[in-house]
């Protein structure tokens, strides 16, 4: 894919509308990459600011083509494409959108907003798993998240390619954010231990380590189609990506319409309703607006999930309700735990050095040791809970769609 600046030149085209829009955008414009189980072409600009200026020049000649307003970047190309296209064939435009990044929910350190999005020692380890019904059946699980540490807990449980597994070397420093898949898949073995899980990333690391992760639009995209004919009962996506308008993203929409018919997909809400940030911090960090929708959770047939503390009580990090901020927004569907929780973290190759973000100073670690567990709060952890709690139903028999109603009968708003 190129580096991070190759994204901000790219745009997603339906297949069946793409010589339409490469006659638009005219010289210039490369098909980059194509995926026909999406049914979409990714296309690259080679001068972004150039193809916006010929477009505008060409909207401008239409004489009932809308003005879209002081618009730059690929907002100036596609607000234009659409313009053109509308004034052209009354009011259609061709399905096209931006290949976004996407940053994992639990990864970006937002370290002014209270600690809640960094992992701490747990003072006991985890429950041992429970064991299953003799009349439970198999369930395979998908997580779509960071590399997987091998842990004993998981031990045999764990279907993965070699992509998706760490091979840290021994006296290694770890980041915080390597532990995340491997806190996921515990979680969710906790609570469905007939569960198979298929484990698999798209992460495409920062240019330093400390940057975290991040994963294109396109990517992802990808990764979910990848899903489609894996026998995946229950998929778990603890990531998302916000947008300035509020918008879902055209190519996310499309792959996760391909999996909703055949499996329950479960999504994280994020971790951005946080009051800790003013909205210079708020921006410095790359945090959304409180009350922001968070994708693909927010898209219809995703089952999105915010997190409850022990008692029940709304998460102060769960996005908010734009009308009412002490309220959690009403597109989450259901709540689970997700304020200190503890499960498998990193390996147990003795203690680990890790860093992870020192609170109120952005940029700074500090160095802790783990010994293969955590404590971590985040709607990423409310969303294993839940995706553990609809493998255990699908495991009674249960169809996907069957699960997941009966999750959200089981899990009502909070207090």
């Amino acid at each position: 894919m190129g580096s991070s600046t190759a994204y901000d030149r790219h745009i997603v085209v339906a297949d069946e509308h793409l010589g339409m829009v490469l006659d638009l955008l005219g010289r210039g414009a490369t098909e980059e990459d194509t995926d026909a189980r999406l049914g979409l072409t990714l296309v690259e600009l080679d001068d972004v600011h150039a193809a916006g200026q010929r477009l505008e020049q060409a909207r401008e000649d239409e004489p009932d083509a809308r003005d879209p307003g002081d618009v730059s970047g690929l907002d100036r190309v596609l607000a234009n494409l659409r313009s053109i296209t509308e004034a052209r064939y009354a009011g259609w435009s061709p399905t096209i959108g931006k290949n976004r990044i996407l940053t994992g929910v639990q990864f970006k350190p937002y370290s002014n907003a209270g600690g809640f999005t960094k992992p701490t020692k747990p003072d006991t380890k985890p429950a041992p798993f429970r064991a299953a019904a003799r009349s439970s059946r198999r369930v395979r699980v998908g997580i779509l998240d960071t590399r997987l540490d091998p842990h004993s807990r998981l031990g045999g449980r764990c279907l993965t390619d070699p992509n998706a597994l760490t091979n840290p070397a021994p006296g290694q420093e770890r980041l915080w954010w390597e532990g995340h898949a491997t806190f996921i898949a515990g979680v969710v073995l906790g609570l469905a231990p007939t569960a198979d899980l298929d484990v698999r990333t798209a992460l495409v690391p920062g240019d330093k380590p400390t940057d975290g992760w991040t994963m294109p639009l396109w990517t992802l995209a990808q990764r979910l189609a990848d899903y489609r004919d894996s026998g995946v009962q229950v998929l778990n996506l603890s990531l998302g990506c916000s947008t300035d308008d509020g918008k879902s993203p055209m190519v996310l929409e499309r792959a996760i319409a391909q999996l909703t018919p055949t499996m329950a997909v479960v999504a994280a809400a994020g971790n951005h309703g946080t009051e800790k940030l003013d909205d210079t911090e708020r921006a410095a960090q790359g945090m959304p607006r409180r009350a922001a929708p968070l994708f693909p959770a927010a898209l219809d047939g995703v089952l999105a999930v915010g997190a409850v503390d022990d008692d029940g009580r709304s998460a102060p990090f769960n996005p908010v309700d734009g009308r009412d901020p002490s309220r959690p927004a009403p597109w989450i569907d259901v709540f689970a735990r997700g304020v200190e929780v503890v499960s498998t973290y990193l390996d147990e190759r003795g203690d680990q050095e890790v860093l992870v973000p020192r609170d109120g100073e952005p940029g700074t670690y500090d160095t802790v040791p783990f010994g293969g567990y955590a404590s971590w709060s985040g709607t990423s952890f409310a969303s294993a809970h839940v995706t553990g709690l609809v493998a255990a139903h699908i495991a009674t028999g249960m169809s996907a769609q069957q699960a997941v109603q009966a999750v959200r009968q089981d899990l009502p708003r909070p207090r």
